[in-house]
């Protein structure tokens, strides 16, 4: 029995060993030519924080944190509040906001998305009652 097990370990060592050989026999690797592709830039990015002031005229909003970041607000920006879309008037200081932002074609950051109101206020709301009706069979 002894003997049998090391004749099978030996024939599949011997055939995956052929099959590799013969593998990297038939598939030499590819020459390129080509350079390698620059680095891509990085389009969309997220964002957070507290709004530190609004510019109406710029139409930007500063958030305060580590480093204040401006954050552009075009007409394209889909601004959400309470799950409800809203304009750019309901922005106000110390309001927490997240986001996400994309490049322009000039290189500009702008927002895409602008989320006001804290996420976490949304899970603290009561769940729904459900009401089981009792079972009459009993």
């Amino acid at each position: 029995m002894k003997t049998f097990a090391k004749s099978a370990c030996l024939v599949l060592l011997a055939a995956w060993a052929g099959n590799a050989v013969s593998s990297a026999q038939t598939n030499p690797p590819a020459a390129t030519t080509n350079p390698p592709a620059a680095a891509t830039k990085m389009t969309t990015r997220r964002f957070s924080g507290k709004i530190l002031s609004v510019d109406i005229k710029a139409k930007t909003i500063t958030l305060q944190g580590g480093a204040k970041a401006v954050v552009a607000i075009t007409d394209k920006t889909k601004i959400i509040r309470a799950k409800k879309p809203a304009t750019f008037d309901v922005l106000a200081a110390d309001q927490a906001v997240t986001g996400i932002e994309q490049r322009d074609a000039a290189g500009n950051w702008q927002a895409e998305t602008l989320n006001v109101g804290d996420p976490r206020q949304l899970l603290t709301e009561p769940p729904p009652k459900v009401i089981i009706a009792p079972d009459k069979k009993k």
